[in-house]
Order: C-alpha cells, then sequence, then structure tokens
C-alpha cells in the first residue's frame, strides 16, 4: 500500500513574495559580516517595537532563547508547573525543563492544532505557574478567553506565555 502525504502548509509560498528582499538584505549582512546586533537586527526591533505598539523588543538567536528569557523572567523554577499544548515545537517544553519547570502537556483542538481550553481547566492545579499557548500555522489562540477562564477559576495570578514564532503578525481572532 502506498503511503499518501497530506501536505499541511505550504511555507515555500509564503516566503516566495519576500525572497528577493530577505536575499538582498542577507547577502549585506554577509558583506558587512553584521550578523549579531548590525543594522538589520536593530532595525528589525526597532519596526517590530512600532508594529507591537511596545517600547522595547529584543532580537534573540531563536525562539528558544526568547521563551526562555520569559520563562526566566516570570521567576519559573523547580516546582513550578506550565501548561503546554502537545502539539508544538519541542521548545515549548524544553525551556520549563531547562529552568527546571515542569511542562504539563494539554491536547489541542483538532480543527485548528491550538491549545484546548477545555483541557487548560482540566489541568490547572496549584502549582501552575503559566501557560503557554502557542500560536501556530498564522493561527492565533484566543489569549483573552484564556485570561477569562483563569480569572473564573480564581487562578489571575497564573502567567501567560504567548509563543508567537508561527505566527509574528497574524491577524487576533
Amino acid at each position: 500500500m502506498k503511503a499518501t502525504v497530506v501536505p499541511l502548509i505550504d511555507l515555500p509560498a509564503q516566503v516566495r513574495p519576500l525572497k528577493a528582499a530577505i536575499l538582498k538584505d542577507w547577502a549585506q549582512a554577509l558583506d558587512k559580516g553584521a550578523y549579531i546586533n548590525g543594522p538589520h537586527g536593530k532595525a528589525l526591533e526597532a519596526e517590530l517595537a512600532a508594529y507591537l505598539g511596545v517600547k522595547h523588543v529584543v532580537g534573540c538567536n531563536s525562539g528558544t532563547d526568547a521563551l526562555l528569557l520569559g520563562v526566566r523572567a516570570l521567576g519559573i523554577g523547580p516546582g513550578d508547573e506550565v501548561l503546554v499544548p502537545s502539539f508544538s515545537f519541542f521548545a515549548s517544553a524544553e525551556v520549563l525543563s531547562l529552568a527546571g519547570a515542569k511542562p504539563v502537556f494539554c491536547d489541542i483542538q483538532s480543527d485548528s492544532f491550538l491549545l484546548d481550553l477545555g483541557e487548560v481547566k482540566k489541568k490547572l492545579g496549584r502549582r501552575t505557574k503559566a501557560v503557554m499557548p502557542v500560536h501556530l500555522f498564522g493561527r492565533v489562540f484566543d489569549v483573552p478567553e484564556l485570561r477569562a477562564l483563569l480569572k473564573q477559576a480564581g487562578r489571575s495570578d497564573v502567567k501567560v506565555i504567548e509563543d508567537s514564532a508561527q505566527a509574528l503578525g497574524a491577524p487576533s481572532a
């Protein structure tokens, strides 16, 4: 029996309209040797800060390190639990292990691949310090609905760490 491959998403099609500009900027960075904190990185941080309506954006070498910075900034560590979707890039759980915290996996919605709020409600415990929804494939998780659920459960102290690596700029729900 021959296996059938069902494509989930066409990443090359998403990049095609931007390819020439990306290659031009990449060539400039290579020619100048300015890979980190160079003019392109600083411009990206400024543009993202303006786009997001915040004072500062800090560029990182990876989404993994960005998540780890957020986890550490919130003081999440040994004895803490963080609810994460069971379907995501491994970095979502990896950063929690690196910080000494425990990832608690929650099922996802079968139609969107996003975190299932029913699972969050079911697995929210006294050691839960945060929930890490992952915005995935350009789909945005409903964070206001999550915050409402946490408030209703009397857990407004639970932090929300949004992993937007695969949906930056996607319109919210």
